[in-house]
């Protein structure tokens, strides 16, 4: 289901924390310049999520202020692939905080975001590919007993006195990124935390971090979450894209998969609902209607 039509720019829906533009495919994500937004999201500056990307949405009133949050597919997104539920809430990259008075607008986008999860076949399906970039990550990424970069076709990683004996008697790294099976990354503490590279072939009983010549530990300042973040998803990008062959091709502006015949009944159902609530006037329904029709 198109929320806009073709060539319209979209609704931007503003928030405390971020703005979202909603548009036909996509959900345009600018995060607001503020001292008090995470540095992460600072750092990143935006997203843009495809559809196809999304799995549903998540809509929190309680007591408070409405908050929206963007449920993606499994693989498709490179920092929630990476940090594997380790984020705080405020610093997850699709969550939007509103005001008390944008209770009506977040639950109408929340209603028309979920359509669009309802028709996608794929909406539960994980990702092949991941569908949403990476920011460009630090040049080197340093840690508490290395360093690490990023090179055309492997990531490099090299030691420092404060690295164990099994580390220096291996020697500077070198990881091929069609090698690379997973990335791992364990979020920054004092004394905790660290970047691995799990190979394909790699055997399930790796020594510790402390010991392993595919891990750079984190730790006394070292290796903080915003950068060793976005070094983890550009260097897991690098090796999702070396071994499945790269992004999956764009659609044509306003191409969508055949959507399933039981699904478009129960988005039109949604829609009448959308009016009956007084958020969506007959013209506007009308032609959503008309557009879901001509996926079927």
């Amino acid at each position: 289901m198109d929320l806009t039509a073709p060539g319209d720019p979209g609704f931007r829906l503003a928030g405390r924390n971020a703005a979202w533009t909603i548009e036909h495919d996509r959900v345009v994500v600018e995060y607001a310049d503020s001292p008090g937004l995470p540095g992460l999201l600072r750092r990143i500056g935006a997203r843009t999520v495809p559809v196809a990307a999304l799995s549903g949405v998540h809509l929190a009133t309680g007591e408070g202020s409405p908050v929206l949050r963007l449920e993606l597919r499994p693989g498709a997104d490179p920092y929630l692939d990476v940090a594997a539920g380790q984020l705080r809430p405020e610093q997850h990259p699709y969550r939007l905080e509103l005001d008390r008075d944008q209770s009506d607008l977040a639950a109408h986008h929340a209603r028309t975001l979920a359509l669009h999860a309802e028709l996608n076949p794929d909406a539960h399906l994980p990702c092949p590919a991941y569908l949403t970039g990476a920011a460009d990550p630090p040049a080197r990424l340093r840690g508490y007993d290395g360093e690490a970069w990023l090179d055309e076709d492997a990531v490099r990683f090299r030691w420092n006195a404060a690295a164990s004996e099994a580390k220096l008697r291996a020697g500077d790294g070198v990881h091929p990124y069609a090698g690379i099976h997973r990335v791992e990354w364990i979020r920054p503490g004092l004394v905790s935390g660290h970047l691995r590279v799990v190979a394909a072939d790699g055997s399930p009983a790796a020594p510790a971090p402390p010991d392993d010549p595919a891990a750079l530990l984190f730790g006394l300042g070292m290796g903080g979450l915003t950068a060793s973040l976005l070094f983890a998803a550009a260097l897991a990008v690098r090796a999702r894209t070396a071994t499945a062959g790269g992004l999956d091709p764009p659609r044509a502006p306003g191409a969508h998969p055949a959507a399933d015949p039981d699904r478009v009944a129960a988005a039109v159902r949604a829609l009448h609902g959308l009016v009956a609530d007084g958020v969506l006037d007959p013209a506007d329904f009308a032609r959503r209607r008309d557009e879901l029709l001509d996926r079927l």
